[in-house]
């Protein structure tokens, strides 16, 4: 049973009734072809200075050359140290075309979780490709299905970021009218500094599907 976390994602859980079609898809390398949170970290600015750019390719290397369980645990934590603080000129000049939150931007004032969502949402127009066949499928259960389709996107990256992530790619792709929710690993941030407070592991994942179905939910893809 999905106990421990069950109050980390209840505005998710309480929006799903029993009579709704539901669709769970994961977002990198399912809806695109790369990984996201690479993507963003590999852009200088957008999250991470450019002179962190090349510390942060050498640990991901060192992780994902040889991974487990401790070097992921550990590569997170250190990716998170790297985050710039406050918001840069440098981050403000980047999205500098996103006007939908180009707004809400202040130099110098914390990190937070918008701008996490705001670098998802910039990657999703600038450094992904979009499986064509996912959207086609989407676009499927969305005439099939109707007003009771809802999907969750579940994935062990940051939800703030995935969320800007799938924003983007629905908005491109005019599927804004679609009910959909994201589930991932959750952040607090205290003066600027992201810390991981949940990791939505795959694990995780397997216990927030296992909660849906004990509760009766229709889940008609996975």
């Amino acid at each position: 049973m999905f106990i421990e976390n069950e109050n980390k994602f209840k505005r998710i859980f309480d929006s799903i009734d029993l009579e709704d079609e539901v669709i769970i898809l994961d977002v990198d390398r399912t809806i695109i072809n790369t990984t996201s949170w690479y993507q963003a970290c590999v852009l200088p600015d957008l999250l991470i200075s450019e002179e962190q750019i090349e510390n942060f390719k050498q640990i991901n290397d060192e992780t994902f050359n040889n991974p487990d369980k401790d070097k992921l645990k550990k590569f997170r934590f250190n990716t998170l140290q790297m985050i710039e603080r406050k918001v840069s000129r440098g981050f403000i000049n980047r999205i500098e075309n996103l006007d939908e939150i180009k707004k809400y931007f202040v130099e110098n004032n914390y990190t937070d979780s918008l701008r996490f969502y705001g670098a998802g949402l910039y990657v999703s127009y600038n450094s992904v490709k979009i499986y064509e066949d996912a959207i086609k499928f989407i676009k499927f259960a969305s005439r099939y299905y109707g007003n009771n389709l809802k999907i969750l996107f579940l994935s062990a990256g940051y939800e703030p970021f995935i969320n800007g992530v799938v924003d983007g790619i629905l908005k491109q792709r005019s599927l804004t009218g679609i009910n959909y929710f994201v589930a991932g690993s959750l952040l607090e941030f205290i003066g600027g500094e992201p810390k991981e407070i949940y990791h939505m592991s795959q694990i995780e994942k397997q216990k927030v599907i296992e909660y849906l179905i004990n509760k009766g939910i229709k889940i008609r893809f996975l």
